[in-house]
């Protein structure tokens, strides 16, 4: 979650965390209680939560990166290791429609040609491969930064 998108953040709203689960492997949600923002510090933000009947939390500006406002957001377990490239550098492969935009209203060829387009800004490249159909393969040597870069760029297609 970015900062723009935390101080809009409504009490009772309903937010998702990126790395903890419940028991039946679902992104742990969380109700907000309350949104503090200080006037001569812009950039200063603490999020209150309440999660289940007695835990209350807060969370600061360093640490809201690690919650979501929508449920499908994509995880480090979407990512499918594959075998690495000439070079020895390590391969992900993830399914095409973990990289589309929700506004895409197309058939699943349409869909699955456009975002390999899109994919390809970033490094993403299409999947020619007969173990996993409707893939996208990244060359990277960290998850978290080609997360963040595939939320960017689907941000601004939005």
């Amino acid at each position: 979650m970015k900062l723009s998108e935390a101080k809009n953040l409504e009490q009772g709203q309903t937010v998702y965390h990126r790395t903890k689960t419940n028991a039946d492997s679902s992104p742990m949600r969380a109700k907000v209680t309350s949104v503090k923002i200080w006037k001569r510090s812009p950039d200063r933000i603490e999020i209150g939560l309440k999660h289940g009947l007695y835990d209350y939390t807060k969370y600061n500006e360093t640490e809201i990166k690690y919650l979501s406002s929508k449920e499908n957001f994509i995880k480090e377990s979407d990512f499918t290791r594959v075998n690495s490239d000439i070079n020895g550098n390590p391969r992900y492969v993830i399914h095409f429609l973990r990289c589309c935009p929700d506004s895409w209203k197309k058939g699943i060829p349409e869909r699955y040609e456009a975002t390999c387009k899109l994919m390809n800004k970033i490094g993403g490249r299409k999947f020619h491969n007969k173990q996993y159909g409707g893939g996208i393969v990244f060359q990277s040597h960290s998850i978290p930064k080609t997360i963040t870069a595939i939320e960017n760029i689907m941000e601004v297609v939005k």
